[in-house]
């Protein structure tokens, strides 16, 4: 067990240091270009950052164009699934979905979830570690959760990276990549394990607010 734990923090380490140094950087990259001091290997580095850039985003574009093109035009996207997706239905269109709703209470978009995931409110907010108070506060169309409820809420449902960063969307939150907490969180959502009680192990070891109702302020 202690061999699994090692390899889960040094798994996190890394994943953590390769997103968090990247926001770092760009701060540097700023505040270099700011005071026209930018060195030889700072002005390399931005260069290829930049060019990876270009091309995924240029990647995405042409993607984007493409599937346009072969889109059934008469088609409409009346519920988003968050299951298993049919072959008219994809992530994208879930997301979509969501972001056109997103004047839509947040309490009504996560039951939706809920109904959709094919699990029951009390299955999610005990894997989320929240109270059945807190829950009832948060089923209210004028409740805002915080956003490490948010991302408990994400883990009670098994949500993907999409669906989290969606979710967090309607709540008027986003992933922030100079926040260790949001990074230590996204690592798990995108290994697909949901153990909140493991994931907040992590999160203490990085002295940071654990999730669920429980968690430091």
């Amino acid at each position: 067990m202690l061999l699994r734990n090692e390899t889960l923090i040094s798994d996190v380490d890394t994943y953590v240091k390769d997103h968090y140094q990247e926001e770092k950087f760009k701060r540097l990259i700023t505040e270099s270009i700011r005071v026209d001091n930018l060195t030889t290997s700072q002005t390399e580095y931005l260069g290829n950052y930049l060019k990876e850039k270009l091309k995924s985003k240029l990647g995405r574009i042409l993607k984007g164009d493409s599937e346009s093109k072969s889109a059934n035009k008469s088609f409409r996207f009346e519920r988003p699934r968050f299951g298993v997706l049919s072959s008219s239905s994809s992530t994208a269109n879930s997301i979509d979905y969501l972001i056109g709703k997103r004047d839509e209470p947040f309490s009504r978009t996560l039951l939706r979830l809920i109904d959709d995931k094919g699990k029951t409110d009390v299955e999610v907010y005990k894997r989320a570690h929240i109270g059945s108070k807190l829950f009832s506060k948060i089923r209210k169309d004028d409740y805002t959760p915080s956003k490490k409820t948010v991302f408990a809420l994400a883990i009670g449902l098994e949500l993907n990276l999409e669906e989290t960063e969606s979710l967090l969307v309607c709540a008027g939150y986003s992933f922030s990549r100079n926040k260790k907490f949001d990074i230590i969180v996204q690592y798990f959502i995108v290994k697909g394990r949901y153990d909140i009680f493991q994931i907040n192990d992590v999160l203490l070891k990085y002295d940071q607010q654990l999730l669920g109702e429980e968690a430091r302020k």
